[in-house]
């Protein structure tokens, strides 16, 4: 059976939106439901990924305590079957505040491997 490399494929994941939101201002995301869509996407994929990986060490949650995995895996959830209904706004907030220092935290993990 195929094993995926979650930590890969989330440091593919992070970095792909990093790089679609390069210069972005948020009037450009608000104005923008192509970049909306393309992101959202990354980060369904970031998402699963990260739920992926913490059913395989979820020991995870106690080494880097700072990182909301609970939230990123409720995010994920409601994204993927509740998309209609996505706030764009609070995305906005994620991609500003938290995707760097995940990208961060899954190099480290990625680094003891």
């Amino acid at each position: 059976m195929f094993d995926k490399n979650y930590v890969d494929l989330m440091i593919i994941h992070c970095d792909r939106i990093l790089h679609y939101i390069e210069g972005i201002t948020y009037q450009d995301w608000t104005d923008n439901g192509m970049l909306q869509d393309a992101v959202c996407k990354r980060l369904d994929s970031l998402t699963e990924c990260v739920k992926e990986h913490l059913k395989r060490n979820p020991s995870i949650r106690d080494e880097f305590p700072g990182i909301p995995w609970d939230d990123i895996v409720a995010f994920r959830n409601r994204d993927v079957h509740h998309y209609e209904s996505t706030n764009f706004d609070v995305v906005w907030e994620i991609l500003e505040r938290d995707i760097l220092p995940l990208k961060q935290v899954i190099k480290t993990i990625a680094e003891r491997q």
